[in-house]
């Protein structure tokens, strides 16, 4: 079977997505996973990569996965200079352990989704469909200040209650009374 060209490969693609954490392996399985799922990854390992990569393809980046805690950085000061140069990017958070100030501020500022880790790849999927969408993710997310929680490969949600920030705590779903 014939490899597809480069063009036809790019015509295929669902979206380009900016990947940035300063986990080398952690950006080596979400560049697969992306990749499998059609998109097209850009990844960095800290803010200045991410700058240089976005300003090369500002254009054409669909989502920011962005980090919550880079190390000797400011994920609050990366997300305010990805958004002064494009005010309608669409960011997701993720995190292992959710700072619910620096949290509650993204969210407020404009983050579009949150992704708790470890994540698999229908949730990573999901996710992205949702914020792309500018819809609530599938299943049982549920928005909280404007943005998406994922949920987990099982169908489980990760919500919080409504005045309590984001956990990355699956919770079941509740039956509808």
């Amino acid at each position: 079977m014939d490899q597809p060209t480069t063009r036809e490969a790019k015509e295929n693609l669902r979206g380009t997505i900016l990947v940035v954490d300063d986990q080398e392996t952690l950006l080596l399985v979400l560049a697969i996973m992306l990749k499998r799922a059609a998109y097209q990854p850009l990844t960095a390992r800290n803010s200045q990569e991410a700058l240089a990569l976005f300003h090369r393809h500002a254009d054409s980046i669909d989502v920011v996965l962005l980090d919550l805690h880079l190390p000797a950085e400011s994920t609050p000061e990366l997300f305010d200079a990805l958004r002064a140069l494009r005010p309608d990017l669409r960011v997701i958070l993720m995190s292992g352990v959710p700072e619910p100030v620096a949290l509650q501020r993204l969210t407020k500022d404009g983050v579009k989704g949150f992704l708790c880790k470890p994540f698999g790849p229908n949730e990573l999927t999901r996710t992205i469909e949702a914020v792309l969408s500018g819809s609530v993710a599938p299943i049982a997310a549920r928005a909280v200040g404007g943005a998406v929680l994922g949920t987990t490969d099982d169908g489980l949600s990760r919500t919080a209650p409504p005045d309590a920030p984001p956990t990355c705590e699956p919770q079941h779903r509740q039956p509808a009374g």
